[in-house]
C-alpha cells in the first residue's frame, strides 16, 4: 500500500532496562509461535514486521493483506519501498532513528492506497523496534482513521463557514453601498472561510456575459469570461446554471466536470478543485451569482451549501434595505432642496435689489430662515487688524444671542473653534451634523439652547483669495447638511461674494468713468497735436475717428473724412492687400507693425504710407474695428515718436521699434551691440566684439572704400545700406545710422548708432516695383513697363540708326469664351497665350500684356518688313493651336497690327497708336491676320470717328428704322412669325450696315437705349398690323448682352407692351449662348420672370458659342435658331450637314422649336424639311423688308405656293 507519511515523534524517551535486553533471545522464539501469529492475524489493525537491515517484510497479518487486496505470500514478495512510496535510503534512515532511540514507539498518519487503487484512506501508524534474538525488527501497527479525519475536517469547514456567515452579517450591517457590500462578502469568504477565491458576478447590460463586480483572491479572475446564456460554452458552467435556474449549483470535482471544461486550464493553474455558485434572487429574479472556489475536492456539502444560501438571502435583504434607505433619503432631500432652492432664489433677488452689503446680508438671512426653513441664520464679518469677528446680520431663533456673541478667528481660543471661526480660518465650509458629538461647540451651549439647533454649517465669504466673513445656517434636525445641501449653500455664499464684488465694481466703475473721461480728453489733446495720423475704422472700413494729422496726410477736410471708406484712397491692388492685413489681424488678434502701402490723396497725387494697425475690441472682447497710426513714408527718417499706452480706447500707441544699438572704438572695432537681430543667434555680441564691420562677412554695393573714408573723417551717416549673403543664395539687408562719439574735450572716441533689418522693406519695395511693372495674371511686362522699354529702344535705335517694330495683338472671340466658360477659364486661356508668345519669340524680344485680351510685342533691330511678317506668321500659327479649357477644346485666333520705327512714327505714343489702328484693320479684314500701318488706315480711323459721332445723334434725329424678315413653317409654308432687324439711314453717311454700327454702339454704351427703342417700335408695329386687319403675328426682337444685363430690362418690356397694347404671347426675345452661360443661376431667374409675363425665348446663332444642348436644357428656352454658318455650305459640306442633323434631332428630343437661319437655296430647304426642321428664315423666302411690304406679303401670301425671295 502506497503511503504519504506524516510522522509524530513519541515523547516517551526512557532507555530500555537491562532485564529487557536479556529477554530478547527468548522473544525471537515467541513471535514465530502459532498462537502469537494467530493473535496478530485476528487483530483488526494492520500489522507489519519488517527487517531493518534488508528492508523486507518478515510478516504481514491478514487484515493488512485484505486491505491491500493481495495474499500474504504476494505481499511478502513486495518491498516496503514499493508499498510505502519511499526510497530504500529513506526507510533505512527512519529505522535507524527508531533503533537509536532504544526502539521507542513513533506515531504518524499517512494516506494509504490499495495496490489496484480501488481503496484509499487515512491511517494512523504506531511503529517501534524490538529485538528478535540478535537482531532488530520493526513492528508497525496501523489503524484506519478516515472517518475521524472526515468528521474533523467537516467540523472545521462548518466552523469556518459560520465564521464567514458572521463576518458577512457584520459587513451587511456596516456597508453603505452595494459595491461595499459585495466586496466585504468576498473578503470574508476568503479570509474567514479560507476559500481560494470568492467573487460576485452580475449580467452586463445588453450582453449575455457576466461582469465581476467584486473579487477576493486572485485578481486575474476579474477578466474571466462567464456567460448566463445556455447556448454558449461559457454559459453551461455552474454560474450560468445557477443564474438561469435560480438554485445553487455545485461542482465538487471541478477538473473532471464536463460543464467546467472552458475553465479547466485556468483552474489547474490556480489550484481550483471545487466550486459552488449561489444565485442572488430579488423579486423572484436572479440578479447575480455568488461564486466560491476551493482547493479541495468535495469541499461543499449540504450544510455548507445551506449556509451559502442563507448568506445570499442576507445579501438580497441588505440590497432591499439600500433601496428603501435611498428612497427615504431622496424624499427628504427633495423636500430640503425645494426649500433651499426657494431660499437661493430669494437670495439672488436680494442680490439684485440690495443697495448695500448690510441690506444684502439681512435679506439673505431672512430668505434662508423663511424659505429654507433653517431655525436661524447669521453673518459675521472680519474686522481689519482684529481677531474678533463682527456680527453683521441675522434671522430666526436666538437672534439676540447672535448679536452678543463673541467669535474669533484664532484656533487657540475657545471662541475660534466653532463653525464660523473654522470657516474663516480654513477658507472652506465647516459643518457638524450632530452638535451632541462635537466638543468644540460646548462653549456656545447657551446659544444652542436658545436656537434649539442640533446641526449647523458655516460657509466662508470670499473676495478673491481673501475671506471677509462667514454665513452660518442652523437646523433643529440632526444630519440636516448632506452633500447636496452643502453644494447649494456654497453657491449661495458664492453669490453673496459676487454681489459684494459688484458693490466694489460699481464704485470702481464710477471712478473709472471719471478717470476715463479725463484720460480721453488728455489723449484726445495728445492725438490732435501728434504729427502722425491716428485713425479708427469699423469692420467695414469706414472712418469712425481720426485726428487732424490724418486729414492732412490724405488731403481731406475733417467733414469729408466722416464715414469715408479706406477704399477711396487705394487702388485695387492695395485694397486687396489692406483687406488681407485687416483680415489677418481680425483672425489672430496680433497687431501689424510698420506696414507700407501706396495711396492716393484727394487731389489724385500718389504717396506711400507707413502704418501700424491693431484690432479694437468691445467690453466683451468682440472685435468691432481697427485702429492705427499712419505717417508719410517720405518723412520716415525723422525720429520715431515714442508712443505711450492708453488706459482704454487709445492702447494702439506702443513702442514699435525693432532697431538695435551698437558702438565702435577709435579703431572702428565693435565694443558693444544690443537688441534684436533677426538672422544672428544669441552670441552675436561676442562674435562682433573686437572686429571691424568689413571683417564680419557683410558686403556693400560698390565696396567699403567710400564708407571707410567717411568713418575716418569722423562724419555722421544715416541709413547706410549693407547686406549679408545667406547660405541659400538670398540676402538679408540692413540699414545703419551712426554719429561720432566725442569726449568732454571734443576728442574722437569712436562711433555709436542704431541698425535695423530692412530685408522685408527691400523685398516689399522690389515686389511693389515688380507689381507696378508686370501683369499679375501672366507675369509679362504691363503697359507702363512696355512704354518705358519702348522709349529706351527708340532712343537706342535713333542713336545707332536701327529699326524697331511694334506688334499690337488682340485675341479674336476671346470675349465669347470668357462669357461662355467663365472668367476663370478666360484667365487660363490668357496664361496659355502668354506662354505661346514667349516660346515663339526671341529672348531679346519684349512681350507685354496691356489688359483684357490685348498684347504687345517689341521686335528690336529688324532688317525689313519681311522679317516682321515672318514673326507675325509664327505668332498666328502658335495662337491658333487648340487649347483645352474647362474640358472644352477651344481655338483662338488673333488680329495683329504692325507699326515700325522710324518709318511709321518717331515716338512711342505714335507707334502704339498706329499699331492699334493697323490691328483694327486686321479685324475688319476677317480677323486671324496681320496688317502693317499705312496712311489709308489713318483715314479709316477718321471714318470710324465720324461714324461714332453720327451714331450718338441717330436716336435724337430719328434715323433708325426696322425691317422685318419672315419665318416660314417648313411643312405648311405658312408665315409663323417675323424677326425685327435694325437699320440706320444717315443723311451724311447714307445707309450704314449693322455690322459696322452695332459693335460701336456696344462699345460706347448706346446699345441699351437703341434696344429699348427697338422693343417699343416692334410692339407698336405688331399692333398696327392687327389694326389693318391682318392676323396676329409673332415678332422676334434681339436682345444685346448689355441690354439683357440691364436692371431695367423687365420694366422696359412691360412699358413697351403696355404702351402699344400688344399681347405678351406675340413677343419673342432672342438671346445668344454666351449671354445665358455667363451667370447661369441669375440668367435662369431673369428668364423665368420674363416668361411668367407670357413671352417666349429663343437662342440665336446656336453653334457659334461653347455651350451644349445638355447645358441649355437647364434654361427655360422655347426655340433654337441654327446659325447660318452651318446652313450656307449645305449640301456641299457633309460635316455641316451632320452637325445640323444632330442639332435638330437633339432639339426635338428636348421639345424645342428649331429655326434654320440663312436658307438661300431649294436644296437647303428640302434638306431641312426632310430632317423635320420646324421653320426656316432666309433669302430663299424673303430678305428683310419694310413694315409696309411685310404687311402686303402677309396679306397676299399663299402658304402652299412657298414663293422664292425674288417673288417677294
Amino acid at each position: 500500500m502506497h503511503a504519504k507519511v506524516k510522522p509524530k515523534r513519541s515523547h516517551n524517551r526512557k532507555r530500555p532496562a537491562p532485564a529487557r535486553r536479556r529477554a530478547q533471545p527468548r522473544a525471537r522464539e515467541v513471535w514465530r509461535t502459532p498462537a502469537f501469529l494467530a493473535a496478530i492475524d485476528a487483530s483488526a489493525d494492520l500489522i507489519y514486521i519488517t527487517d531493518p537491515e534488508t528492508v523486507s517484510f518478515l510478516y504481514v497479518n491478514e487484515t493488512a493483506c485484505r486491505m491491500h487486496g493481495c495474499t500474504r505470500e504476494d505481499y511478502r514478495k513486495l518491498s516496503p519501498t514499493q508499498t510505502l512510496g519511499l526510497t530504500r535510503e529513506e526507510l533505512q534512515r527512519s529505522y535507524r532513528e527508531i533503533i537509536a532511540n532504544g526502539g521507542e514507539a513513533t506515531t504518524h498518519e499517512f494516506l494509504g492506497v490499495s495496490m489496484d487503487g480501488s481503496r484509499r484512506g487515512w491511517f494512523e501508524a504506531h511503529r517501534r523496534a524490538v529485538r528478535l534474538g540478535d537482531r532488530w525488527a520493526i513492528v508497525t501497527v496501523s489503524r484506519d482513521i478516515s472517518r475521524r479525519r472526515h468528521a474533523e475536517r467537516s467540523a472545521l469547514r462548518l466552523g469556518r463557514m459560520y465564521a464567514v456567515l458572521s463576518a458577512t452579517n457584520e459587513v451587511i450591517m456596516r456597508a453603505t453601498s452595494p459595491e461595499e457590500l459585495y466586496q466585504g462578502v468576498c473578503d470574508a469568504a476568503v479570509t474567514s472561510g479560507r476559500f481560494i477565491n470568492a467573487f460576485i458576478i452580475v449580467p452586463e447590460t445588453d450582453s449575455h456575459f457576466g461582469k465581476v463586480v467584486a473579487v477576493a483572491g486572485d485578481q486575474r479572475l476579474r477578466k474571466a469570461r462567464i456567460s448566463v446564456d445556455a447556448a454558449t460554452p461559457e454559459g453551461q458552467g455552474p454560474v450560468g446554471i445557477a443564474f438561469r435556474g435560480g438554485a445553487t449549483c455545485v461542482s465538487n470535482d471541478f477538473l473532471s466536470d464536463e460543464r467546467t471544461r472552458p475553465w479547466h486550464a485556468q483552474a489547474q493553474a490556480l489550484g481550483i478543485a471545487a466550486t459552488a455558485a449561489v444565485p442572488l434572487v430579488r423579486n423572484d429574479r436572479a440578479i447575480g451569482v455568488l461564486l466560491f472556489q476551493s482547493g479541495e475536492k468535495r469541499a461543499f456539502d449540504e450544510e455548507i451549501v445551506g449556509l451559502f444560501e442563507r448568506m445570499a438571502q442576507n445579501i438580497t435583504f441588505a440590497l432591499d434595505n439600500f433601496d428603501r434607505e435611498a428612497q427615504r433619503r431622496e424624499a427628504l432631500s427633495r423636500d430640503r432642496f425645494t426649500r433651499l432652492y426657494a431660499a437661493l432664489s430669494a437670495t439672488n433677488e436680494a442680490i439684485m435689489r440690495a443697495a448695500s452689503p448690510h441690506e444684502l446680508f439681512q435679506r439673505m438671512c431672512d430668505a434662508a430662515v423663511n424659505g429654507g426653513k433653517f431655525s436661524s441664520t447669521c453673518v459675521f464679518t472680519v474686522q481689519p487688524d482684529s481677531e474678533w469677528l463682527l456680527f453683521a446680520a441675522g434671522a430666526g431663533e436666538g437672534l439676540k444671542a447672535f448679536q452678543n456673541l463673541q467669535i474669533s478667528g484664532d484656533a487657540n481660543r475657545p471662541e475660534g473653534r466653532g463653525l464660523i471661526g473654522s470657516a474663516v480660518r480654513t477658507h472652506a465650509p465647516s459643518l457638524c451634523n450632530d452638535f451632541d458629538a462635537n466638543l468644540n461647540i460646548s462653549h456656545w451651549a447657551d446659544t444652542r439652547k436658545q436656537t434649539g439647533a442640533n446641526s449647523g454649517a458655516a460657509f466662508p465669504i470670499r473676495r478673491g483669495d481673501e475671506v471677509v466673513g462667514a454665513i452660518a445656517f442652523y437646523a433643529v434636525a440632526y444630519d440636516a447638511f448632506d452633500e447636496g445641501i452643502v453644494r447649494l449653500l456654497t453657491r449661495m455664499s458664492a453669490n453673496v461674494a459676487f454681489a459684494l464684488d459688484n458693490f466694489d465694481r460699481e464704485a470702481e466703475r464710477r471712478h473709472a468713468d471719471a478717470a476715463l473721461r479725463a484720460s480721453e480728453e488728455k489723449h484726445r489733446a495728445i492725438l490732435e497735436n501728434m504729427y502722425e495720423g491716428y485713425w479708427e475704422v469699423d469692420l467695414a472700413g469706414n472712418f469712425t475717428f481720426f485726428n487732424d494729422a490724418q486729414c492732412r496726410i490724405l488731403g481731406y477736410e475733417r467733414a469729408e473724412m466722416e464715414g469715408l471708406n479706406y477704399r477711396r484712397y487705394y487702388d485695387d491692388e492695395h485694397i486687396k492687400r489692406v483687406y488681407e492685413i485687416f483680415n489677418r489681424i481680425y483672425r489672430t488678434g496680433e497687431p501689424e507693425r510698420l506696414t507700407e502701402w501706396k495711396y492716393r490723396r484727394k487731389d489724385g497725387t500718389p504717396g506711400m504710407l507707413e502704418s501700424s494697425v491693431q484690432l479694437i475690441r468691445d467690453a466683451l472682447g468682440k472685435p468691432v474695428g481697427f485702429r492705427g497710426v499712419t505717417r508719410d513714408a517720405t518723412n520716415r527718417h525723422e525720429a520715431e515718436a515714442a508712443l505711450r499706452e492708453s488706459e482704454a480706447r487709445f492702447r494702439a500707441l506702443t513702442d514699435l521699434s525693432s532697431d538695435w544699438y551698437w558702438e565702435l572704438d577709435v579703431d572702428l572695432r565693435f565694443t558693444r551691440i544690443e537688441g534684436r537681430i533677426s538672422d544672428i543667434d544669441s552670441d552675436t555680441a561676442e562674435r562682433h566684439r573686437g572686429k571691424q564691420p568689413w571683417d564680419l562677412g557683410i558686403e556693400v554695393e560698390g565696396g567699403w572704400d567710400a564708407h571707410r573714408a567717411l568713418l575716418q573723417s569722423h562724419q555722421p551717416f544715416r541709413d547706410f545700406l549693407h547686406y549679408r549673403q545667406l547660405p541659400n543664395g538670398g540676402r538679408r539687408y540692413y540699414a545703419a545710422s551712426g554719429e561720432p562719439m566725442l569726449d568732454a574735450d571734443g576728442c574722437f572716441r569712436g562711433y555709436r548708432g542704431i541698425g535695423r533689418d530692412i530685408t522685408q522693406q527691400v523685398h516689399a519695395e522690389e515686389r511693389i516695383q515688380y507689381m507696378a511693372t508686370h501683369d499679375s495674371l501672366t507675369g509679362l511686362p504691363n503697359r507702363p513697363m512696355f512704354s518705358q522699354m519702348l522709349n529706351h529702344a527708340i532712343e537706342s535705335a535713333r542713336r545707332y540708326q536701327r529699326q524697331h517694330a511694334v506688334l499690337f495683338i488682340d485675341l479674336d472671340r476671346f470675349k465669347v469664351i470668357n462669357d461662355t466658360l467663365g472668367h476663370e477659364a478666360g484667365d487660363i486661356l490668357l496664361q496659355e497665350m502668354a506662354k505661346r508668345l514667349t516660346h515663339t519669340l526671341r529672348a531679346s524680344d519684349v512681350i507685354a500684356r496691356f489688359g483684357g485680351d490685348e498684347f504687345a510685342v517689341l521686335l528690336p533691330e529688324i532688317n525689313d518688313a519681311a522679317e516682321v511678317a515672318s514673326v507675325a506668321h509664327k505668332i498666328l500659327a502658335a495662337l491658333i493651336e487648340p487649347v483645352l479649357v474647362a474640358e472644352q477644346e477651344c481655338r483662338v485666333t488673333a488680329s495683329i497690327g504692325i507699326s515700325t520705327f522710324p518709318a511709321d512714327a518717331q515716338n512711342e505714343q505714335s507707334l502704339m497708336k498706329n499699331a492699334d489702328l493697323a490691328m483694327y484693320l486686321a479685324k475688319s479684314e476677317g480677323k486671324n491676320n496681320y496688317q502693317f500701318y499705312s496712311q489709308e488706315i489713318r483715314s479709316e480711323a477718321r471714318e470710324r470717328l465720324v461714324l461714332e459721332n453720327n451714331l450718338r445723334r441717330a436716336l435724337e434725329q430719328d434715323e433708325f428704322s426696322l425691317h422685318y424678315q419672315p419665318k416660314v413653317d417648313l411643312q405648311t409654308g405658312a408665315i409663323t412669325g417675323v424677326e425685327a432687324l435694325l437699320r440706320w439711314q444717315n443723311s451724311e453717311l447714307g445707309s450704314v450696315s449693322p455690322v459696322k454700327f452695332i459693335p460701336i454702339a456696344e462699345e460706347i454704351g448706346l446699345i441699351v437705349a437703341i434696344g429699348r427703342w427697338v422693343l417699343r417700335t416692334a410692339c407698336a408695329q405688331g399692333v398696327a398690323w392687327q389694326k389693318q386687319g391682318l392676323p396676329p403675328v409673332r415678332i422676334a426682337v434681339n436682345l444685346s448682352a448689355r441690354q439683357f444685363g440691364d436692371e431695367n430690362l423687365v420694366a422696359d418690356i412691360t412699358a413697351a407692351l403696355a404702351d402699344s397694347g400688344m399681347a405678351p404671347e406675340l413677343l419673342d426675345l432672342e438671346i445668344t449662348e454666351g449671354m445665358v452661360m455667363q451667370n447661369p443661376e441669375r440668367t435662369i431667374e431673369k428668364l423665368e420672370r420674363i416668361k411668367k409675363m407670357g413671352m417666349q425665348f429663343a437662342i440665336d446663332d446656336f453653334g457659334t458659342g461653347y455651350s451644349s444642348l445638355a447645358q441649355l436644357k437647364r434654361f427655360p428656352i422655347d426655340t433654337l435658331k441654327v446659325d447660318r454658318s452651318f446652313i450656307s455650305d449645305i449640301p456641299r459640306d457633309s460635316e455641316d450637314m451632320a452637325i445640323t442633323e444632330a442639332i435638330i434631332a437633339m432639339s426635338k428630343s428636348l421639345g424645342l422649336i428649331v429655326v434654320a437661319e440663312g436658307v438661300e437655296t431649294l436644296e437647303q430647304m428640302q434638306f431641312l424639311r426632310d430632317l423635320k426642321c420646324d421653320q426656316m428664315q432666309g433669302y430663299y423666302f424673303s430678305k428683310p423688308i419694310s413694315a409696309d411690304r411685310f404687311a402686303e406679303l402677309l396679306r397676299t401670301h399663299n402658304a402652299r405656293s412657298q414663293p422664292r425671295a425674288g417673288d417677294s
